[in-house]
């Protein structure tokens, strides 16, 4: 059993670290209660790019994004930079090799976290790495849209997927896959909308659909982006309670420990300096004895 002053010690460093989760937790759900206030939603902008595509007659379509030319899929995940979220990331990129089976697909992963565990598991991808605030989260959203519709148009693959994780509530989080090619799935109808409503369009339609299929999916992606990252904030905290929940329980452990060889300690000093003085005490009435006892002369 360790004694009483390395028990000391480590009862000093977990009551540090006790504080240090502490901080960094609330450092935590402040990110979260802030990030969740200014969150963009393009609400009415899906509306009014929605309203257009189901006027197109999708099903006789044939634009590269609405109808795939390839059976290639390509799977999106949204990993953190940071650490001490418990296996979220892991979740992620385990869905969307689940997802993927024994079939040939391409991996396309947001983050550090995501990255390193792919590699780990011998999953060749391509990597960008993940960003904290709304200018980066923008600039990453558009090389994205970049990356995925180029692949789109070199038909080196025909469906996207986006794995991420949704943040359901603070306390629950939940790893969502959304499609966002082919357009034929992300809007499903049968032939025209219930108007009948004939479009004039004054530029050619397959340039009119790149436009606008672009700026949906860089906007949904800044979304996606925006629901990780408050999914990270969220978990974070989460996991950082929990730890320190776990060190509260063994600071307890440590303090009851650390008490039972300090008393231990003292009843030992206590015993050796009662035994002292009982020798002392003896070898005094020893001498005492002696000094009082005739000599040979009887004197």
């Amino acid at each position: 059993m360790p004694g009483s002053q390395e028990l000391k010690e480590d009862l000093k460093f977990n009551t540090e670290l006790i504080d240090l989760l502490e901080i960094m937790k609330n450092v935590a759900v402040f990110q979260y209660r802030a990030l969740l206030k200014k969150r963009e939603r393009f609400l009415r902008l899906s509306e009014y790019l929605s309203g257009f595509f189901r006027m197109l007659d999708i099903n006789k379509t044939p634009h590269r994004f609405i109808r795939a030319r390839s059976d290639r899929p390509v799977f999106v995940m949204i990993t953190s930079n940071e650490g001490f979220l418990g296996d979220l990331n892991f979740q992620v990129v385990d869905a969307a090799i689940l997802r993927a089976g024994s079939e040939p697909a391409e991996f396309i992963v947001v983050g550090e976290s995501g990255e390193r565990y792919l590699k780990e598991i011998g999953k060749k991808n391509t990597a960008f790495k993940g960003t904290a605030d709304a200018a980066g989260r923008g600039a990453l959203a558009k090389t994205l849209r970049e990356h995925i519709t180029k692949g789109l148009v070199e038909e080196r693959f025909g469906s996207v997927s986006i794995f991420y994780p949704e943040p359901v509530s603070f306390l629950v989080q939940k790893v969502e896959a959304i499609e966002l090619f082919p357009l034929s799935a992300l809007f499903p109808q049968e032939g025209k909308t219930a108007m009948e409503l004939e479009p004039i369009m004054e530029s050619p339609e397959e340039g009119i659909i790149e436009y606008l299929a672009e700026a949906l999916i860089e906007h949904k992606l800044i979304e996606l982006l925006e629901d990780s990252k408050l999914s990270e904030f969220a978990a974070r905290a989460v996991h950082l309670e929990r730890s320190g929940q776990e060190l509260v329980d063994k600071k307890k452990k440590l303090r009851l420990q650390y008490l039972h060889a300090f008393h231990e300690l003292i009843d030992k000093n206590t015993r050796e300096q009662f035994s002292s003085q009982i020798i002392i005490k003896r070898k005094v009435n020893d001498a005492e004895k002696e000094d009082g006892e005739p000599d040979e002369n009887g004197s």
